[in-house]
């Protein structure tokens, strides 16, 4: 079976679609103009083209009128994806033999592989005729009496992996890691990839004017003033959380402890990001992302599994455990596995599932030597996020950090503004989650009373000025910082 032909000039469009029919078992050859599209149809020809309009060098068109012309190529389907839905674009691309137009505006990885396989004469791996299993929720824990573990086990695996919602996110996290990491992306055009969908450029122009970041009584109008204002990698980081956020926020109101789940991991994002730029020598990007994606497998139980994930919650709360322990008992499988399930299905890059898998490890099994530097910045952004108080859970474990680890993960000592970061998370969150005035206040609201009591920290020479236990503190009680005991 030949490939599908996947051709744009913007690496963020071409790789998204790429990557995402890759992750569904179609070959695909993905290049950036209408010339090396040529030579590709030379090589290997195809069973199907995506094709974009604008294009420098050999435009779409131009390339399309021109395969018209030959008779080897002239009957290969091409789906028209755009940025615009002028009508004579609409028009030419009709004359011109095209089966389909997709507006990247209104793009989504679903319509595109319906089209696909709509086009295709016979779609291969995708096996369109066969439906996907049903999402089966495992049952309550105890619910099911003659029900074994395996059972719950294999039922838990199976519905997560069928979530539609991981299958658009396996294409998009892997082609915006492309994009962060490629040595071109320049401030112009990361601004030109972001805005090429009208949707996603006005969440982050949403965010990048909210309380957030902004400073002054000035808005942005445009992705690269913003991308100028705070950052190239910044606004890309945003984008990034944007469309993760966008893809797995489910229709209708989301309850708070999801929403306080997603603060957490957005902080620990942005402490990542902070920690290795400081460390250098790690892609502040990919580092958002371990951050961001952490906590997805309890991002995703609580969304799709309430009342099962409020009986572990009960049942940690009642034993004296974390919640992680008692998902063996609620939905037959162990945090460790459900992780590592979750990031194959996902398809995440190595640089990004090992933190995670290894940080997952240690909270299940305890600590251990060896961690990647990675997992261990995990470890101390997760804390500090939770000593904000920014967490769905208040038995989350804090712990202060040597400077032994600090020199360890090469981070400077430097402290970072846990109120500023504090401020910028909750209202990024506010602004992605389109909350109400109650909801943002309900989410504002400390998860823990704060008390009028004064603590004496007595803190040893050894740890780092990154604290997340004076952090947890400060967030509970007037804390006096001392070097000796009183």
């Amino acid at each position: 079976m030949n490939p599908i032909l996947v051709i744009d000039d913007t690496e963020f469009w071409r790789e998204l679609a790429a990557t995402a029919l890759r992750a569904k078992g179609y070959e695909v050859t993905a290049v950036g103009d209408g010339i090396e599209a040529l030579k590709a149809l030379r090589a290997g020809g195809a069973e199907l083209i995506i094709l974009d309009v604008e294009m420098p060098h050999l435009g779409g068109f131009d390339f399309l009128a021109q395969i018209r012309r030959e008779e080897k190529w002239k009957r290969i389907p091409v789906i028209m994806l755009t940025g615009d839905m002028e009508r004579r674009h609409v028009l030419r691309a009709k004359e011109l033999g095209a089966v389909d137009y997709l507006l990247k505006t209104h793009f989504s990885l679903e319509e595109l592989f319906n089209r696909v396989q709509k086009r295709l004469q016979s779609p291969g791996p995708v096996l369109a005729t066969s439906p996907a299993p049903a999402l089966s929720s495992p049952p309550l824990p105890g619910s099911g009496p003659h029900e074994s573990s395996a059972v719950k086990r294999d039922q838990t695996l199976a519905s997560v992996e069928h979530l539609p919602q991981l299958q658009a996110l396996a294409g998009t996290v892997n082609a915006v890691l492309a994009l962060a990491n490629s040595p071109s992306a320049s401030v112009k055009e990361v601004a030109q990839m972001i805005g090429q969908d009208a949707v996603l450029s006005a969440r982050v122009l949403q965010v990048a004017n909210s309380a957030a970041y902004v400073t002054h009584n000035t808005s942005v109008s445009s992705i690269e003033e913003a991308a100028k204002r705070i950052g190239t990698t910044a606004i890309a980081n945003l984008a990034v959380s944007a469309g993760v956020f966008d893809l797995l926020h489910g229709p209708g109101p989301t309850p708070v402890a999801t929403l306080r789940c997603w603060q957490h991991s957005y902080a620990a994002a942005q402490t990542m990001s902070m920690l290795a730029t400081r460390a250098g020598g790690i892609d502040p990007s990919t580092a958002h992302l371990v951050g961001l994606c952490h906590d997805l497998d309890e991002i995703i139980l609580r969304q799709q599994y309430g009342p099962q994930y409020a009986a572990a919650e009960d049942l940690a709360a009642r034993q004296g455990g974390a919640v992680g322990l008692m998902l063996p008992k609620a939905f037959g499988v162990s945090r460790t596995e459900l992780v590592s399930h979750l990031m194959g299905v996902l398809r995440m890059p190595r640089t990004v599932a090992m933190p995670i898998q290894e940080y997952a490890d240690t909270q299940v099994h305890g600590e251990r030597t060896g961690l990647s530097t990675l997992a261990r910045m995990l470890r101390v952004a997760d804390g500090f996020s939770a000593g904000l108080m920014l967490t769905a859970s208040a038995q989350a474990v804090v712990a202060p950090v040597s400077q032994s680890d600090c020199r360890a993960m090469g981070i400077s000592e430097q402290a970072i503004d846990g109120g500023e970061l504090r401020e910028r998370v909750v209202a990024s969150i506010t602004m992605l989650a389109r909350l109400s005035s109650p909801q943002q206040a309900e989410l504002s609201r400390p998860l823990l009373p704060r008390s009028r009591r004064r603590v004496w920290y007595v803190r040893q020479s050894s740890l780092m000025e990154l604290d997340p236990l004076r952090t947890a503190l400060g967030s509970l009680f007037e804390v006096v910082d001392r070097a000796w005991l009183p």
